[in-house]
């Protein structure tokens, strides 16, 4: 196509590009991350059994929740962990006190915490609860501070990773 006008030129010259990027990954990126609570936040509530029921939203980007079970690409669920780090790809992501699983596709939960700082990880598996590695995983650090029954702050104590979690039962 030929033309004068320098606009159309540039204008025909730039659609290759435009199509190599939409079809190259100008798709939306893959994360999860934590909605709420935020980094560094500071979390006070009433202590019960010793812990503070916290809050969490969890989101994800570029791919879908579903429950486990089945293994379909482009899906998956969250986990929790509590002191520790992601899990490796590939790896399945353990089930105690601290990896919280929710496999029934869960984005919204309470979890139970003992005070002091924490460090809570978001880590997305697929439906075997293979974990997505790095690149699937969110960390933040919080602050939890226990209310006594008078709702005086009761002292955070140091932390424990051993006993730090315990959650609402949450499926596969």
């Amino acid at each position: 196509m030929k033309s004068n006008h320098p606009h159309l030129r540039l204008a025909v010259a730039l659609i290759p590009l435009v199509c190599l990027a939409l079809a190259s990954g100008c798709a939306k990126k893959k994360r999860v991350y934590f909605k709420t609570p935020s980094d560094g936040e500071e979390i006070s509530g009433p202590l019960i059994d010793g812990k503070v029921r916290v809050k969490v939203v969890m989101e994800v980007e570029g791919m879908t929740v579903r429950p486990a079970g089945e293994v379909v690409e482009g899906t998956g669920h969250h986990h929790i962990i509590i002191d520790k780090s992601a899990i490796a790809t590939g790896q399945v992501v353990p089930k105690d006190g601290q990896h919280i699983h929710f496999g029934k596709g869960q984005t919204v939960t309470e979890i139970a915490v003992e005070p002091g700082e924490r460090t809570l990880t978001l880590q997305f598996a697929d439906g075997a609860h293979k974990s997505y590695g790095d690149v699937m995983s969110a960390t933040i650090k919080v602050k939890i501070n226990g209310l006594k029954e008078d709702g005086a702050l009761k002292p955070s104590k140091a932390a424990t990773p051993t006993t730090a979690g315990a959650a609402t039962p949450t499926g596969k």
